[in-house]
């Protein structure tokens, strides 16, 4: 079969690459401006061609003798003025993607969001796939950006294109220190103190691969899927990490005040330098107060041998990305 791979240069696509070559897959993948570094057995089976979301003409080329695609590009910020890239990458350019899979006929898309596009509450929750949404849920941007490309996948489906839907929790695993959720590690390596009290999700990236995979080689069509691997506080998590580095943990809790306070000096350095972006926003202040606990009870009901086996036993290993 000949598959797509969109925001092939990411930790996920990567990964995601990796696995599938492996599988002996014929992978063609998508980049904006640079190739990844993959292992040599990996880098000259895959067929790397350049497009971009937004530009249409590249996208169909790319997509020529395509069946299977999975879409794994997006932009992810929860900087308010990042919200014009936020819908145009995961909204208008999901849309252009459907659009052209239907045109194109390509048979069937496994799709990246979020359980950001779930929005979430303010109080403790707990959230499996049939937790019922209600009508006014609160949503970062970035959230209503996922959500809204959700609903141009579901469209697609309505015309006719099989879908699948995955929503992981937040990705871990080993790759690049300097961007994504990887950032995270350096850091706790470089000695980051704080820590803030909220509880979240977890997965592993090689997890989500597999679910990935999984889906999309089932006859699955037009259902949703929470990924995760476990729930542990940001504490428990932070000190893990430092632990496994045999560094110090982070020992200070970080309030809500407190976090308020870095937003605002941050959100001041990015009026100041427009290509600043903060890293602490309002809405992430906010969420890493609160303890939400996911569960991917419907994926484990689908796949009863799916096991997210690779959390405990590797997450806190990051070393070589392959």
């Amino acid at each position: 079969m000949s598959v797509l791979v969109t925001g092939a240069t990411g930790l996920l696509g990567s990964h995601l690459i990796v696995y599938l070559v492996r599988q002996h897959q014929a992978v063609r993948a998508i980049y904006r401006t640079h190739i990844p570094a993959l292992p040599p057995d990996v880098q000259e089976r895959v067929e790397w061609v350049r497009a971009d979301l937004l530009d249409i003409p590249s996208l169909r080329d790319a997509l020529q003798d395509v069946q299977y695609v999975y879409h794994c590009a997006g932009k992810v910020s929860f900087a308010r003025k990042a919200r014009r890239e936020l819908m145009l990458v995961n909204v208008e350019g999901t849309r252009h993607l459907v659009d052209l899979c239907i045109e194109m006929r390509v048979r069937r898309m496994v799709h990246v969001s979020s359980v950001a596009a779930l929005g979430r509450g303010d109080k403790e929750q707990h959230i499996d796939d049939d937790t019922p949404q209600p009508e006014h849920v609160r949503r970062s941007v970035y959230g209503w950006s996922k959500y809204l490309g959700e609903m141009e996948v579901w469209r697609g489906w309505a015309e006719g294109l099989e879908v699948a839907i995955v929503q992981p929790t937040i990705i871990l695993g080993p790759g690049h220190w300097h961007t994504g959720s990887p950032a995270l590690f350096k850091r706790i390596y470089d000695g980051f103190p704080f820590y803030s009290p909220g509880v979240n999700g977890f997965v592993d990236v090689r997890d989500v691969v597999r679910a990935m995979y999984l889906l999309m080689q089932s006859s699955v069509n037009g259902e949703r899927f929470i990924l995760n691997g476990d729930n542990w506080s940001y504490q428990r998590l932070f000190t893990a990490i430092a632990h496994a580095f045999h560094r110090k943990a982070p020992r200070y809790a970080a309030g809500r005040w407190m976090g308020y306070m870095v937003a605002a000096y941050q959100q001041l350095q990015s009026w100041i330098s427009s290509s600043y972006e903060p890293v602490v926003t309002l809405e992430t202040v906010h969420t890493a107060q609160l303890k939400v606990y996911y569960y991917a009870t419907k994926l484990l009901r689908f796949f009863r041998n799916f096991v997210l086996r690779l959390w405990k036993k590797r997450l806190l290993i990051p070393v070589k990305p392959f």
